[in-house]
Parts: C-alpha cells; structure tokens; sequence
C-alpha cells in the first residue's frame, strides 16, 4: 500500500472531530522538527542552485554556439523548477512553524479547561462532557442534611458542570479548527510543486514531485488515510454494504477469484457424486491477492496487496449441488471473502517514506499503522458436468 501527503490532510479536518485525548497526546515539537528540517534544505538547495547559476554564467566566455545556449535555456528551465521547490520548502517551513505555535495554544487552552473543571471535582469524558464525579456526591451526601439539601446542591453543580462543558467543548473546537489551518497551510505550500523536480539539494528526498502528494481520492481511501493518521487501530470490517460493493468491484480482483471459485464448484461437485450429499463446505483457502497500486488517496490503491503475516486473502466455499438430471450439475454457491492487509509505510518506496515523514509531523505523533480485514459474501450460480467443466456461471466474481 501507499500513503500520505501534506495535501491529504484535508482529509483527516473533513473527517473526523477531535477528543480530549488525542489533543492532550499532541507533540507539537515534531512540526518544529520538520520546519527546521524543511528550512535546511531549502537553504542547502538555494545554495547549490546559486552555486550552478553562478558556473554555467561563468562559461559564457569561453562556451559559445548552439549546444551552449541549449544547454543554458535547460539550465533555466531547470532553475525555475528548483527555485519553485525551494518557495514550497520556505512556506512549508513557516506553515509549520506557526503551526507549532497555534497548536501549541489551542493545546494548552484544552489543558486548562479540563483541568479547571477537574479541580471543581467534575469529571470530563473524552468528548468533552463534564459531569460531576462520584466523590463530589459522596461529599454532598456526607456533608449535607437531607434529600431536599442535596437535590439542591446537586442541580447547581450540574449547572456549572454543564457551563464546563461548553467551555472544553469550545476549547477542543477550536483546537480542531486550528488543526485544519494548519493542514490547510502545508497543503497551500506544496501545491505548485513542478511535474519534476531535476535539482535536488543534499539530503531532501529525490521522488518528491506532484505524482506523490496526488490528492484525487474515494470515500474509502479518505477513510483509510483518516484511520492512520489519527491512529485509530486495527480495524474489522464485517459484511458492511458499501465496502462489500466496493471490494466486489474490483475488476482486478474478479480476475483473480475466477480460478479459485470453479476450482471449489468442481470440488464440490465431485464430493456430491462421492457422497451424496448436496451441501457441500469446501476448505478454506488462502491467498495472495493484487489490484491497483499508485500514489492517490484511493481506497483500491492503499490496499494493494494483501500481507500474508495478518491472514493474507481468505476464501471460504460454502455450496449446494443439484443434479439436473442431464448429466449436468448446478452448484450455488455462498461464499466468503476476507481481505487482510496492513495499513502502513511500504519501506520499499521512498515516496511513502516521504509521506509518512510528513505524516508523522502533521497529526503530531498520532499517525500510527494499523491492520484492516475487509469480509463480505457473495452468490455465485455454476452449471457444470461431472468432469467440472463450467457451462454457464452468474453472480461474483463473473
């Protein structure tokens, strides 16, 4: 699979709110990391653009004809495109400078409204909502009279309790908000990224282009990316509708069931002239499955490829035979298909080690890989002979 650009980040403000755990978790330091990182390498570039200006210039004395213009207007072209590099890594570095900063804040104005309300003896919910805690009533109980003096003292502090909702709610609001500007931020700075960058200073990742930070997307890669950024973990998906049309679309991967579900049908079919008995429930199988890679925020492209260490593709023929009684043979079938795979940085490709770098800086340390496990089931209807030659067939994968 593949992941994550600064661009992608929308993804994640469009997607999800923020809780009071995930916002105490941010290391704001890790955007100031990257904006140093971002600055040198900004400068180290502009060092060696001006440094290769300098000494193609230099040979305008004694460098004359055609192949020395050609080779300056290249030269130029070349320059344009660094010099437009180095712009997104200054106003990167800035943007996640003043991130640091701004996030920083809201961070700590979180901090203080949760810790105000804690020092009221109220308690507050990952979501915001205070509420009085369990020793406060106890204390009322002890300390006051009767039923009426506690009723009393207890709907006044729910009150205030409430008043401190509010002020957490608007306080993770707002830390919410300035999330999403920064985001927004990094994502304005690397948007004018050149086609190809052919000038790349020491030390800045080589594959960085427009290819990379590509931000066309689907619903289930914006549900993917917004899973791994903000490290919800391992994640089962259970006969969900939209995600089982989805899978199920997969033309790629309709292929590549075609072999393994007539192979089970003819299975069947042969236990059902061994037996007798019409239900037949084949053995599992397990797999290895490809369908589309690239660099999109693409649920097909994430997915890629299953990864054998967390259960690989599990195909699991359940069927029913009937004999026709023209010496051929109809097996429905009612299979399950599970999908397994790891949601993280393919360290073969040093563009998803340059997305993950920014990952990690953008959600603040939160961004963490996690396992996924798609099942969905399908119907399939065959009309084989004995031999399990496949007459006609409808339903997935056909």
């Amino acid at each position: 699979m593949t992941t994550l650009g600064t661009t992608e980040q929308q993804a994640v403000a469009e997607a999800t709110g923020l809780t009071v755990a995930q916002v105490l978790a941010w290391d704001t330091a890790t955007l100031t990391t990257r904006a140093d990182a971002w600055s040198a390498q900004a400068t180290k570039l502009l060092t060696f653009d001006d440094n290769q200006d300098r000494a193609v210039d230099a040979g305008r004395d004694f460098w004359t004809g055609t192949a020395a213009e050609a080779m300056r207007t290249k030269h130029d072209q070349i320059r344009t495109s660094a010099r437009t590099f180095i712009a997104a890594l200054q106003d990167g570095a800035a943007a996640a400078q003043s991130g640091a900063s701004s996030l920083e804040s809201a961070k700590s104005a979180v901090v203080n409204a949760v810790k105000t309300a804690e020092a009221n003896g109220y308690e507050v919910a990952d979501d915001g909502t205070v509420t009085i805690s369990a020793s406060t009533h106890q204390t009322l109980l002890s300390q006051l009279p009767d039923a009426a003096s506690y009723s009393t003292a207890a709907g006044a502090l729910q009150m205030d309790a409430d008043a401190s909702t509010v002020t957490v709610k608007q306080a993770l609001t707002q830390a919410h908000s300035a999330a999403a500007a920064v985001a927004e931020a990094i994502t304005t700075a690397f948007t004018n990224l050149p086609d190809a960058s052919p000038i790349i200073a020491t030390g800045a990742p080589q594959s960085i282009n427009r290819d990379i930070w590509d931000t066309t997307s689907d619903e289930q890669g914006r549900a993917i990316l917004a899973r791994y950024l903000t490290g919800g973990g391992d994640w089962y998906i259970n006969s969900d509708p939209k995600w089982s049309e989805y899978m199920m679309n997969n033309q790629l991967l309709r292929n590549q069931l075609e072999e393994p579900v007539t192979t089970a049908a003819a299975a069947a079919v042969q236990g059902y002239l061994q037996n007798g008995n019409a239900s037949q429930a084949g053995t599992p199988q397990r797999l290895q499955m490809e369908i589309e890679n690239g660099e999109q925020i693409i649920g097909y492209q994430y997915l890629h490829g299953t990864n054998d260490d967390v259960g690989g593709f599990t195909f699991v023929p359940n069927s029913t035979v009937r004999d026709r009684g023209d010496g051929t043979y109809e097996v429905t079938m009612f299979n399950s298909y599970t999908w397994n795979d790891t949601i993280d940085a393919n360290k073969q490709y040093e563009s998803d080690q340059d997305k993950n770098r920014v990952a990690e800086a953008i959600s603040l340390g939160q961004a963490d890989p996690y396992d996924i496990h798609i099942n969905w089931n399908a119907n399939t209807t065959l009309i084989m002979d004995a031999s399990g030659r496949v007459i006609s067939q409808t339903g997935y994968p056909k």
